[in-house]
């Protein structure tokens, strides 16, 4: 069947994702637990899950309007005790030591597993990514230039499927990030434990 190339849109979320997991890699779970707990692949409502908490990872590009889009009434609602939503600011440059293209990040990654079961494990889950190391993913290069992340408490604005009435399938919509600033939270809330 034909290769379907992920959208740049795409691309940019799987690069947040990896880089959040590169992070929880450094110290804050081990190899095995931390790719477990990437389970956006795996078409769960959020993208990590740990510990007692549930993490929704997006992606914001160059000058875009302020706001992020939430796919649908699951992802800002959790059985966890703590959910919380991590904006990533992306910039595109040339490759630097600050900036890496996607399929330069995803190298780094396997490069930093010393167990096998782990690398297959993260190659697995890459594939339900819709991800294969392609020359189209060697640029851009992107350097994160900011970290926002956003508890989500009771009465943050959003649209969960237990308030939904029952004749309404599906939603999207999107959240504009000034409004929720005062939802703002230190990241080190976010790693845990």
């Amino acid at each position: 069947r034909p290769l379907r190339i992920l959208t740049p849109e795409q691309q940019r979320g799987l690069f947040c994702e990896i880089k959040y997991l590169q992070k929880l890699l450094t110290g804050i779970l081990g190899e095995k637990p931390a790719v477990e707990s990437w389970v956006g692949p795996d078409r769960k409502q959020q993208d990590f899950l740990y510990y007692d908490r549930a993490i929704e990872i997006k992606s914001l590009f160059g000058n875009t309007r302020n706001t992020v889009q939430i796919s649908s009434e699951d992802q800002l609602e959790t059985s966890r005790p703590h959910l919380f939503l991590c904006v990533y600011h992306l910039v595109e440059q040339p490759s630097s030591d600050q900036a890496v293209s996607l399929n330069g990040l995803i190298r780094e990654v396997f490069d930093s597993f010393t167990d096998s079961e782990v690398v297959e494990l993260f190659s697995e889950k890459l594939v339900a990514a819709g991800y294969i190391d392609i020359r189209e993913y060697d640029t851009p290069a992107y350097r994160v230039s900011k970290i926002a992340s956003y508890y989500i408490k009771d009465d943050f604005p959003c649209i969960i499927r237990s308030s939904l009435p029952s004749a309404i399938l599906k939603v999207s919509y999107d959240l504009k990030l000034p409004e929720i600033s005062k939802y703002e939270c230190e990241l080190d809330k976010v790693w845990g434990p």
